[in-house]
């Protein structure tokens, strides 16, 4: 029902406001795809930025397809990345991958890196099988010790831990890091 309220709302700012409601339960959004995009295409800054957090966990062709074309198009674009992700298919590893190492890590988070991290972890969570070397990502390149920890954990569960990495864990800031690689050293895993 919300879905179509917003799609008969002719206000981009209400719009926008309503697309927000939908975007925090991070559901698929129920209504047309097509017609999400391009609110995230609008010039509407606020309905652009609600319906790109919409699309991100949505799951469809369509949205596949728009994503797919965005970082083959070499544009670099972290929405279009979390698509791909609730959307992995194993042939997206080698797109995935080279844009998330372009993605400038910093403080300012203006890449959108460690909303990309998050995402990466819940998909993980929720049962859909990405590959080790994004939660390896995640602990080499994030700033965000709990992202860390977590990649960790998940690589750990998964024996996907290598002894260099363990091995580099025991050096983390992070002493829960530090204690679970010692565990996992000391159980030679």
């Amino acid at each position: 029902k919300l879905a179509g309220l917003i799609e008969a709302e002719e206000n981009p700012g209400k719009k926008a406001e309503m697309l927000k409601a939908m975007w925090v339960w991070r559901e698929n959004y129920p209504g047309d795809h097509q017609k999400l995009i391009g609110y995230a295409e609008s010039d509407c800054k606020e309905l652009s930025s609600a319906a790109k957090e919409t699309l991100a966990n949505c799951q469809s062709e369509t949205v596949y397809r728009y994503a797919k074309e965005k970082l083959l198009g070499h544009e670099i674009d972290d929405t279009a990345i979390k698509i791909l992700l609730s959307n992995y298919r194993a042939e997206d590893k080698d797109l995935i991958l080279p844009a998330l190492s372009e993605l400038s890590i910093d403080y300012d988070e203006k890449s959108g890196w460690h909303d990309i991290a998050g995402h990466i972890l819940e998909a993980g969570d929720s049962g859909i099988h990405l590959p080790r070397e994004f939660f390896e990502w995640i602990y080499e390149n994030s700033l965000c010790s709990f992202c860390r920890e977590s990649a960790v954990r998940y690589m750990g569960k998964r024996r996907w831990l290598s002894q260099d990495v363990i091995n580099e864990c025991l050096y983390d800031c992070n002493d829960d890091i530090v204690m679970y690689a010692a565990r996992k050293r000391k159980q030679g895993k």
